[in-house]
């Protein structure tokens, strides 16, 4: 079972307004990289059971990308020279969004907790280039390693 994501802004982000159409689109986006990521090998359920899995996810300390300042420092030399310096120190490129994620995956008959984490992505200059990119690329990493946890946990 994937329980729908919720997210939540950076306290400090300097953009928190999301359309709600563009609120839905990433919601979906997210999922559609479960869905992906977990193929016929792990079919989502819509009801708790056994041997069913509840997974809760929340989109934590959402930075979108400031796309006009990302431009500026990858394209003038004394901008790039800044981005990568800061980059190498704070490991976040100047005007790139950033993106965190919490979970919890418990047993959907008893709510017993199986696992349990955060991370943490920053885009890159590419993928900030577009308003959700970091986020879109953040959910296929992480939906990618949902898929490599439970392979393994599986056997």
């Amino acid at each position: 079972m994937l329980d729908q994501v919720r997210f939540y802004f950076k306290n400090d982000a300097a953009d928190k307004g999301i359309d709600p159409d563009d609120m839905k689109e990433l919601s979906n986006t997210f999922n559609r990289a479960v869905i992906d990521a977990l193929g016929s090998a792990y079919p989502l359920v819509a009801k708790p059971g056994p041997n069913v899995m509840r997974i809760r996810v929340a989109i934590t300390d959402m930075e979108l990308p400031n796309r006009a300042i990302n431009a500026v420092s990858t394209v003038l030399p004394v901008g790039l020279a800044i981005s990568t310096i800061k980059s190498g120190v704070t490991g976040k490129g100047t005007g790139c969004g950033e993106v965190s994620m919490e979970f919890e995956i418990l047993d959907s008959t008893t709510n017993e907790v199986i696992a349990e984490g955060v991370d943490r992505r920053s885009g890159g200059k590419i993928d900030s280039m577009s308003k959700f990119g970091t986020a879109e690329e953040a959910f296929k990493f992480w939906a990618q390693r949902l898929r490599t946890w439970l392979d393994g946990v599986h056997g």
